[in-house]
């Protein structure tokens, strides 16, 4: 016989279909990474190592896309690779 705490433990390991079969566990986990993503000094710290990565690389002579993106450093491909057909 299935007792309110093996319910709740089942639905904490596994998930329930109401919750998109995602155990409890897995969704607090999305709502952490939620809440730390929108920090403010995350959010600021995370600006400045991709401004940063994109400051080396242009000092290394590495063709990159302009300007540095908040959150990746993409490479400019055809000056990059300028050998490789486009076609």
């Amino acid at each position: 016989m299935l007792t309110f705490a093996s319910i709740r433990e089942i639905m904490h390991r596994i998930g329930s279909l109401t919750g998109g079969c995602m155990a409890g566990r897995d969704m607090g986990a999305v709502a952490r990474g939620i809440y730390e993503a929108i920090e403010e000094d995350h959010l600021r710290h995370r600006l400045d190592q991709t401004r940063y990565l994109g400051e080396r690389l242009i000092a290394a002579g590495v063709p990159i896309v302009e300007p540095i993106g908040s959150h990746a450093v993409f490479l400019d491909a055809r000056r990059f690779l300028p050998h490789l057909d486009q076609g």
